[in-house]
């Protein structure tokens, strides 16, 4: 029988990254469900900003064999994922053609999964940063430096971003954040940075019971803002910084939800349950897109999104235990 209990720890990062995979999942059932039900399918903008400042709040560097050690066992860890999957859709004939982003490419960088590429990118940069850049900048800053570093380089991102918005960007472009454009990546990699720094100096999580109220208001001033500023032509042209700042509350405050949550005495199969969607948040948003495609026209709803939810779950469970054997074995050449 396959073990649901991955390797992993229950704590309140396992809970935001459930919280992130549900997120996202959820909104990609929007193109699938009934017109009139597509409005309740939301949350993908804020599944992304919370998956990228775990994944920061969880980086950690070792000490190398070899330069580019670190970056090549990344790779391993990810990439087994997506062949994995690609082989499945390929295998059931679902794609006989380049039309669909399958190009060869995709093998050596996955465009079609879009977060890969982002996380891929952000874990070069960080180690750039950490290998030639944070150590000098520790020994003429001492234990300000990493702070004052990644605050240089947030503001230098957000200028030549806004830069780029004013001169670049069409007025009637979104920047709402759930297409994974490149448009949203700098501020996915500022939360990415935040989470990193939260771990470097041990910031805690706070369960206190007003600022876990707060996380349901920020996401509704969220989904307010979009609402509104779809119609209104000033809000959508300050929705550059709005919406960011706005998802910043989100990610904020999600971190005290999470504490709540965590310090609730739940029982025991829930704990296993979270973990198990934590160590799976990668291959759950791998699987999910081809299979909601595939299988929800073909079932009634709302039936079909509560059976997807589950097939989707646990077609991520085949993903990672078949993706891990292929990454145990290219690390053993390593």
């Amino acid at each position: 029988m396959m073990n649901l209990y991955t390797k992993g720890y229950y704590n309140e990062v396992a809970v935001m990254k459930a919280m992130a995979a549900f997120f996202i999942t959820w909104f990609h059932f929007k193109w699938t469900v009934p017109e009139g039900f597509a409005n309740l399918f939301v949350g993908g903008a804020i599944g992304n900003s919370i998956f990228f400042y775990c994944s920061g709040y969880l980086l950690s560097f070792k000490e190398e064999k070899f330069a580019g050690e670190w970056i090549l066992k990344k790779v391993v860890r990810l990439m087994p994922s997506v062949w994995v999957f690609m082989l499945f859709v390929a295998s059931c004939g679902f794609f006989r053609d380049n039309s669909n982003g399958h190009e060869w490419y995709n093998w050596l960088y996955p465009t079609t999964y879009w977060f890969v590429n982002a996380i891929l990118v952000f874990f070069v940069v960080m180690y750039f940063l950490e290998k030639f850049v944070l150590e000098k900048v520790n020994l003429i800053y001492k234990s300000g430096g990493v702070k004052r570093t990644f605050l240089y380089l947030g503001v230098m991102v957000v200028a030549l971003y806004l830069l780029w918005y004013a001169l670049f960007v069409p007025k009637s472009s979104q920047v709402f954040m759930d297409d994974g454009s490149l448009k949203c990546w700098p501020y996915f990699f500022l939360f990415f940075v935040w989470g990193y720094c939260d771990k470097l100096y041990g910031k805690g999580f706070s369960a206190q019971m007003w600022r876990v109220c707060c996380f349901p208001i920020s996401v509704i001033l969220f989904f307010a803002y979009k609402k509104i500023a779809g119609n209104i032509e000033w809000m959508a042209l300050l929705q550059a910084v709005a919406v960011p700042m706005l998802l910043a509350l989100v990610v904020y405050f999600a971190r005290n939800f999470a504490a709540w949550i965590y310090a609730k005495e739940w029982p025991e199969a829930v704990r296993r349950v979270c973990v198990s969607m934590s160590n799976l948040t990668l291959d759950i948003y791998i699987v999910q897109v081809y299979l909601i495609t595939w299988l929800m026209p073909q079932m009634s709803f709302p039936l079909n999104v509560f059976m997807l939810l589950l097939l989707i779950y646990f077609a991520a469970i085949v993903n990672k235990n078949l993706a891990d054997k292929v990454g145990r074995l290219l690390l053993k050449r390593i």
